[in-house]
């Protein structure tokens, strides 16, 4: 199935549930047959050796219900999220490599506390698809929207997209190298300079006029280092975590992993 072709399918998808309250099988089927399975086998491509004993049909059936079951009230009708068919593929996606993750835990292939440690992580997604570009950048946008609405401080919310944007240009491989990269960059910059950089850079992902304002007023040559004090490194941490916090509060538990 053709990108174009996914979005016809999507867009008639979405119409039809909007006007007679329920799924077309059929559109699902050609979505699920044609973009959502090639993932699924792409991933099992890498890891095979790992399920000898389990039948690849099942597992696609297994998630395609799963999907289909799931969907409307987790996806379509869940007001965190901005529907489309980009980040409808890539919730898609998310479910698919949850419902992997959970065999592979059963398995036991790896030692129970490296399962959920952030830097060992499980990465089975992503294989040879071409539309993961396309699914990630829909996602920083809608996780990039809701950090830009949520009602914190300026030098917070300017810190996260400065330490975040990092990640998402390739620069920072994660945030801990992320968080050392600004601390060196920024540390004795002022505000203004950090907003004027961080918006070259922000592109069309959201709208930081909020941020800019408050700045503007007055706050434009307060030195970032005053707001970080002693130990930087500590107070960049400890704001990047306040603001992921309020994320994990306004987003959906399944937003794709735009940051891995």
């Amino acid at each position: 199935m053709t990108d174009q072709q996914y979005y016809d399918c999507y867009a008639k998808l979405a119409s039809n549930l909007v006007e007679y309250h329920e799924l077309d099988r059929d559109l699902f089927y050609a979505i699920f047959e044609g973009k959502i399975k090639p993932i699924i086998k792409n991933t099992f491509f890498d890891i095979a050796g790992s399920f000898t004993s389990i039948d690849l049909e099942d597992v696609c059936q297994d998630i395609f219900i799963k999907l289909w079951t799931r969907c409307v009230g987790a996806y379509f009708m869940n007001e965190k999220y901005e529907t489309n068919a980009a980040m409808f593929l890539g919730w898609c996606k998310i479910v698919a490599k949850n419902h992997v993750t959970s065999l592979l835990r059963k398995k036991s292939l790896r030692p129970s506390e490296t399962l959920d440690d952030p830097d060992h992580p499980i990465v089975v997604a992503d294989m040879h698809d071409p539309s993961s570009e396309l699914i990630r950048t829909e996602a920083v946008r809608a996780v990039f929207r809701a950090a830009s609405a949520l009602p914190s401080k300026a030098e917070l919310k300017l810190t996260w997209f400065s330490v975040y944007l990092l990640i998402y240009s390739g620069e920072a491989s994660d945030r801990i190298e992320a968080t050392h990269m600004f601390c060196e960059r920024y540390a004795d910059a002022a505000l203004g300079d950090v907003m004027r950089d961080v918006e070259s850079r922000i592109a069309d992902l959201c709208d930081l006029s909020d941020v800019k304002d408050e700045i503007e007023r007055g706050r434009s040559d307060e030195p970032l280092g005053e707001l970080l004090g002693d130990e930087p490194l500590a107070k960049v941490s400890d704001w990047l975590y306040k603001i992921n916090k309020r994320l994990a509060n306004s987003l959906p538990s399944e937003v794709v992993q735009w940051n891995t």
